[in-house]
């Protein structure tokens, strides 16, 4: 994820990796989001004024959202942990687009497709006349942040589509992170096809899919190979290697060649961007044509 960042921004994050275990967390927190804040202020002058985050999520909604294993349960449901993720994911979902052409300036409205309990859709509620939108299905992720997070309009989708509040042509931009990773692969032509249809034209949609870095470490040497000849795999929440997201939420774990996404996604978007992770998953940069 670091090869990603700016140079200064690789130096903080390295420097912080020095500190005392119990400072990291804290650290990265208030990094990240004055990162966030500079780059909002930025491009929108007078337009941005920052917003309290509010509260963190509780644990037990944050173990269903993109624990890849138990062992980061303590610093994921940690507040300062919680809020640094948030930070540094909408900061690099903007620069990433931004690079393509996004202009967030001129954005009315914004959609996170699989928002969970709006970790990272909430950071953009200081931006005045932006109408912000986050949808999930899970009925209890949307519960808690319709109570807690004011400002975003939020709505529990099917596991099909369609989306019914939305209308053609509504988003600037679209974001899924970790998203695509567990939608049924069955699925996966109807969703990207929805998503098109409620992006203005020349409109971005942002998603991650399960790169090398998750494909070496949950899947074994047996699937990899039936991953290679197939070009997709699929776990199931009760398989072994499964993460602990989807193990907690009792969904499915999507693996595909990138020759299969670059497929799959291509023929419903222009693809402007492939980035691939040594860490993390992997991200696209698709464009509504």
């Amino acid at each position: 994820m670091l090869a990603h960042l700016p140079q200064a921004a690789r130096v903080a994050e390295v420097f912080i990796l020095w500190l005392p275990q119990g400072r990291q967390l804290r650290a990265q927190h208030l990094v990240r989001r004055l990162r966030l804040r500079r780059y909002l202020g930025r491009r929108l002058g007078a337009r941005y004024s920052p917003v309290d985050p509010g509260p963190p999520a509780p644990a037990q909604l944050v173990v269903q959202t993109s624990l890849l294993s138990e062992r980061e349960i303590e610093q994921k449901a940690d507040p300062e942990g919680y809020f640094a993720g948030g930070y540094l994911g909408t900061l690099m979902h903007l620069e990433t687009v931004e690079r393509f052409g996004f202009d967030l300036s001129s954005a009315q409205a914004v959609l996170d497709f699989g928002c969970g309990a709006a970790k990272n859709i909430r950071l953009l509620r200081g931006i005045r006349d932006l109408r912000l939108v986050g949808t999930d299905v899970n009925a209890a992720q949307i519960e808690w942040a319709r109570k807690h997070v004011p400002g975003v309009e939020f709505h529990v989708n099917e596991l099909e589509p369609p989306l019914p509040f939305a209308e053609d042509d509504t988003f600037d931009l679209v974001t899924a992170a970790s998203v695509f990773t567990h939608i049924p692969l069955q699925l996966q032509r109807s969703w990207l096809e929805e998503i098109r249809r409620i992006l203005r034209p020349g409109g971005y949609f942002l998603c991650t899919v399960a790169g090398t870095h998750h494909i070496h470490i949950q899947l074994s040497p047996e699937l990899q190979q039936e991953l290679r000849t197939t070009g997709h795999v699929t776990l199931n929440s009760d398989d072994p290697g499964v993460s602990y997201a989807t193990k907690a939420a009792g969904s499915w774990d999507v693996f595909q060649t990138r020759e299969e996404v670059m497929d799959s996604f291509g023929s419903v978007f222009e693809v402007l961007d492939y980035s691939a992770s040594e860490s993390a998953q992997d991200t696209l940069v698709l464009r509504k044509q």
